[in-house]
Order: C-alpha cells, then sequence, then structure tokens
C-alpha cells in the first residue's frame, strides 16, 4: 500500500468554515478511506507563520518513507512550501502533487516569477478549471491536470413547494465585502420596494464573518428588515439547510474564483442559483438549466436577473432536478479518479 503525506491547513482539527480548510480536510477523509488512515501522514500548516522551525522539523518527520506528498497550499504558503518540499527531495523520494484550491495562481506567479521553475518540477498541479491550466500553460507550466472541486454529500430528496407570498433567497460563503453582500442586500431590498403588494423576498446570510467587515455588515442588515444573518452551518447539516430554499445567491467580485463549494452545495441541495459572471463561473453554472448568471460586477443586472426569477418560478422546478443531476460530477468518488491515478502508478 502507498504511503502518502498531506500538507495543508487542518486548522487544528477543529471546526472550519472556509473552502480552503474545508476542501484540505475532505481530501484527507477521502485518502484515508482509500488507502487507510495508518498509510496517511498529516502536517498541519495551521499558525506557521507564528512557529516556522516547528514546522519545518515537522515536515521532515512526516515525509520519512513517503511514497506521495500532497501540498494543498494557500497564497502565502506556496511561496515557502512548494520551495521547501522540492529542496526536501534531494533526501526523501516522494512523488509531489500541489492540489489547488481557487483560480488565483496564475496571477501570484506572474508577481514571483521566480516560482515558474518550483511548479515545473512538480510532478503533477491539479487545478479546479481549464482557464486555469491554459494561463499555466502561456506561463511555461505544463504539467497541469484539471480535478475538480468535491463534496461527500446526501443528495436532497425534499419536494420543494412555492410559497406564493414569500420567496426564499440565501448566501452560503464567507461574510466579506468581495463576495458581493452588500450587493444582494441592496437588490433585494430594491425588489421589495418596487413590489410592495407582491411577492416578498427574504435573505437568509449563512458565513464567517471577516473580521474587518463585520460592523458595517450588521449596520447595513440593522436597517433592512427582510434580510437575516443565520450563522454558521455544520458540513453535516448543510444539505437539509439548503433545500429548504428557493435560490442560491453567489454575487462574487473575485473575478478568479476557482469552483466555489457553496455552489456545490447548492446541487446537492437540489438548489438553483444566480452567479456574476466571475472568470470560471461557465465550468459549474450551466446556464439556465442549473441556474442563470448575470455580469460581472454589475449591480443592475444583478436586480433584473433576481426579478426574472422571482416573476417566472417555473423554471426554477426543473432547475431543481437539473443540480441534483449535475451533483454526481462534483462527488469524490469522480474528481479524485485522476488523483488516485497518479498516486498509485
Amino acid at each position: 500500500m502507498k504511503k502518502i503525506c498531506i500538507c495543508g491547513n487542518f486548522a487544528d482539527f477543529k471546526e472550519s468554515y472556509d473552502g480552503q480548510t474545508i476542501k484540505t480536510k475532505n481530501l484527507y477523509n477521502e485518502l484515508k478511506n482509500k488507502f487507510g488512515k495508518e498509510n496517511i501522514n498529516v502536517i498541519d500548516t495551521c499558525g506557521w507563520i507564528r512557529k516556522p522551525f516547528k514546522l519545518f522539523f515537522n515536515c521532515l518527520k512526516q515525509t520519512r518513507d513517503v511514497d506521495n506528498l500532497i501540498i494543498i497550499p494557500a497564497h502565502k504558503g506556496v511561496r515557502v512550501f512548494v520551495p521547501i518540499f522540492n529542496a526536501l527531495r534531494s533526501i526523501r523520494k516522494y512523488k509531489l502533487h500541489y492540489v489547488v484550491v481557487g483560480g488565483w495562481l496564475p496571477s501570484l506567479i506572474e508577481k514571483n516569477n521566480f516560482m515558474i521553475e518550483e511548479l515545473k518540477k512538480l510532478e503533477y498541479i491539479y487545478v479546479e478549471n481549464n482557464n486555469t491550466i491554459e494561463s499555466l500553460n502561456k506561463l511555461g507550466i505544463n504539467n497541469t491536470l484539471q480535478m475538480n472541486n468535491f463534496k461527500n454529500l446526501k443528495k436532497s430528496s425534499c419536494k420543494k413547494e412555492i410559497d406564493k407570498k414569500v420567496f426564499k433567497c440565501c448566501i452560503f460563503s464567507r461574510i466579506e465585502e468581495q463576495k458581493g453582500i452588500i450587493d444582494a442586500i441592496k437588490v433585494v431590498d430594491s425588489i421589495n420596494n418596487k413590489n410592495e403588494n407582491k411577492q416578498t423576498i427574504k435573505l437568509d446570510i449563512y458565513g464567517q464573518i471577516a473580521n474587518d467587515f463585520e460592523k458595517k455588515f450588521f449596520a447595513i442588515l440593522f436597517n433592512s428588515k427582510n434580510i437575516c444573518y443565520k450563522g454558521l452551518v455544520k458540513q453535516d447539516e448543510i444539505v437539509k439547510t439548503l433545500e429548504k430554499y428557493d435560490l442560491l445567491l453567489f454575487p462574487t467580485k473575485y473575478y478568479t474564483e476557482g469552483i466555489p463549494g457553496t455552489i456545490i452545495d447548492a446541487y446537492f441541495s437540489g438548489l438553483p442559483v444566480l452567479v456574476s459572471r466571475w472568470e470560471n463561473h461557465n465550468d459549474i453554472l450551466y446556464e439556465n438549466e442549473t441556474g442563470i448568471s448575470y455580469e460581472f460586477d454589475c449591480i443592475e443586472d444583478f436586480e433584473i436577473k433576481l426579478e426574472y426569477l422571482v416573476n417566472n418560478q417555473e423554471m426554477l422546478e426543473k432547475m431543481r432536478e437539473n443540480c441534483l443531476k449535475r451533483a454526481d460530477k462534483f462527488t469524490a468518488e469522480i474528481s479524485l479518479e485522476i488523483l488516485y491515478k497518479n498516486i498509485e502508478e
């Protein structure tokens, strides 16, 4: 049996809600199931900047006698861990796999040209979408493969009834300004103000609030009677939480988003989506099938599209069925097939 080490932010194995840590833990759990816990070593990079020497010696310890090392560093870590683990291969004989979360890697490399040669030394770089592969290829990095983001969730079996009085929307992501939270609140309030005697739109917001946004966020909520912050949701409660809604909003202002886990959550929940057209949105949104999109960072088009869906709810029932079908593409079994193959060969 192959011996594997996985290096990423496990948040000290405490409950966590950011996409980077969730994907790291999900991958670890799948590797345990596939290869056995006794064959998996872990390097937790949580808080590594405060204890770099301790982390380095743990890297030496955990990579001893492993056949495969899988790293999942974020923005700051990639410039440190890739060179370190490349250098360690002078005394360690492992294949080095880099699993990328999001679509930001090409822009980071353009500002850190020294990383090009370091990344070329890796056996495999797994990215979430074709745009990232093309951008890396243009930089001369050709050891790239597409591997979808994934979730291990049970599909919803809930049959959603149309409520003619209330149209229920939700946001399920990090709560920060660049996630488009303020735009969503403005759009919902604007439509409700125009349609005082028609169906009311309710917006529930879930997720971890960024420290620098908390004060502003609650000040805005205070003045919006149809918007509610609902806190955090545990992984095993995601589907039963989302399946009761009519629509998921994903108004991100991050143009280099990868394959957001929240949209995968929505698909498993049979929940259609309304998203901004970030660079890679076509890799996960099936236009007019699992949801619709609006012009990136255009609040006017956002409002037009939301109002359209509220007034054409018969579309959503078919979209619910399509979401559940498309969820199959984002299961661990399908997504990780290419990683397992490269580990075992």
